[in-house]
C-alpha cells in the first residue's frame, strides 16, 4: 500500500477532517499488516493462526486485522490452508505466511 493511497478513498470535495481520517486509516492498516505478518511468522509457523488466534494473542477484536489479512492475502504474503472451529463453533480459515511473506517479514525486521 502506497503512502498516498489515502487520496483514493476520499473525494476532492471532502473536508480536511475526512482526508485526515483517511490518512490515519491507511496508517492503521499498514501497522496491522506488519503485525499480522509478524504473528504468522513468529507464532503461527507450525500450526498457522485463525482470526480468533490473532485476537487472543493480541487481545483485540478481529475486525482490526480483517482488512490487513485481505491485503496480505491479495499480495501473496499469506495463504489459507484448511479451517479450524472457533470458540463459537464456526469454521475459520487457518492462515500461514507464504515464502514471499517470510522474505518480506525478514526485510521489515532488518529495517
Amino acid at each position: 500500500m502506497q503512502k498516498d493511497e489515502w487520496y483514493n478513498i476520499v473525494r476532492t470535495t471532502d473536508p480536511e477532517t475526512s482526508k485526515s481520517a483517511a490518512k490515519q486509516e491507511i496508517g492503521r492498516v499498514l501497522k496491522a499488516k506488519d503485525r499480522v505478518l509478524q504473528l504468522l511468522v513468529e507464532q503461527g509457523a507450525d500450526n498457522g493462526m485463525t482470526s480468533e488466534d490473532l485476537e487472543r494473542y493480541d487481545s483485540i477484536t478481529t475486525s482490526k486485522y480483517r482488512t490487513a489479512i485481505k491485503h496480505l492475502c491479495d499480495a501473496g504474503y499469506i495463504v489459507a490452508f484448511g479451517t479450524r472451529l472457533s470458540s463459537h463453533n464456526k469454521q475459520q480459515r487457518i492462515w500461514f505466511a507464504s515464502d514471499q511473506g517470510i522474505d518480506m517479514y525478514d526485510k521489515i525486521k532488518r529495517g
